[in-house]
């Protein structure tokens, strides 16, 4: 697909520890990560959900926190490392952005998403709020791009 689309974004939700996950399902979901390199991931240690097909099943939630917990850790960093990649590739080009509002994070900024949902904060003004506006990016921060 990104032969095709290089500026395509790809976001997933990954729950580690889910009932039966032996280590080499683990080494897989990393594998996949690291073959995706998805620009956002939403991670989450599996917990049996009041209600849910799951729960019905009677699945027994046989991993450990403290393994759940270190799988979780492990598939963040590596997201994170992925992630940070990813937002360079943005550096020194312009992307159109749909203003949602004033940065929460940044005082005196604005802040919105890219087409491919890459949150970016730059210097505006509020009026442009609702509106899609060129951006120039210079700086890639933790998941934020910036234009300074």
């Amino acid at each position: 697909m990104r032969a095709v689309c290089p500026d395509l974004s790809l976001s997933t939700d990954i729950i580690v520890g889910y009932p039966g996950e032996t280590d080499a399902d683990f080494a897989e979901t990393l594998s996949l990560l690291a073959y995706a390199e998805y620009d956002n991931v939403y991670s989450f240690e599996y917990s049996e959900r009041p209600d849910t097909p799951a729960l019905k099943l009677a699945l027994r939630d046989n991993v450990p926190p403290a393994v759940k917990a270190e799988r979780l850790q492990i598939v963040q960093a590596h997201q994170n490392e992925i992630g940070a990649r990813r937002l360079r590739r943005w550096l020194g080009r312009q992307a159109e952005v749909l203003v949602e509002g004033e940065s929460a994070r940044h005082a005196g900024q604005l802040c919105g998403r890219t087409t491919g949902n890459q949150m970016v904060a730059f210097a505006g003004a509020p009026a442009l709020i609702g509106q899609r506006v060129p951006v120039y990016l210079t700086e890639a921060r933790a998941h934020t791009l910036s234009d300074s």
